[in-house]
């Protein structure tokens, strides 16, 4: 028996990039990229926080900037002190 071209069921989506709307993408960059700045001063900084945010889904990205520590400060020598 033949079978032809038309009888050949798909499963599944063709490509996904048809799937998600530029627009839908855009969007999701942009929280990712608002998440990015709220962790800029934590742990893994912007970039980490970014990533992590378009890797899982921006939902765990926010909690994970909330579940890292932030940077200590950075030491300012007091006026008049020592010099080097």
């Amino acid at each position: 028996m033949l079978v032809s071209r038309r009888s050949i069921v798909r499963l599944g989506p063709p490509l996904v990039t048809a799937m998600i709307p530029i627009p839908g993408l855009l969007i999701y960059l942009g929280i990712a990229a608002l998440i990015g700045y709220l962790g800029k001063d934590h742990k893994f900084g912007f970039w980490g926080h970014f990533f992590s945010a378009v890797l899982f889904t921006p939902l765990i990205g926010l909690i994970i900037v909330f579940a890292s520590y932030k940077r200590p400060a950075p030491a300012v020598p007091a006026p008049g002190g020592p010099t080097s």
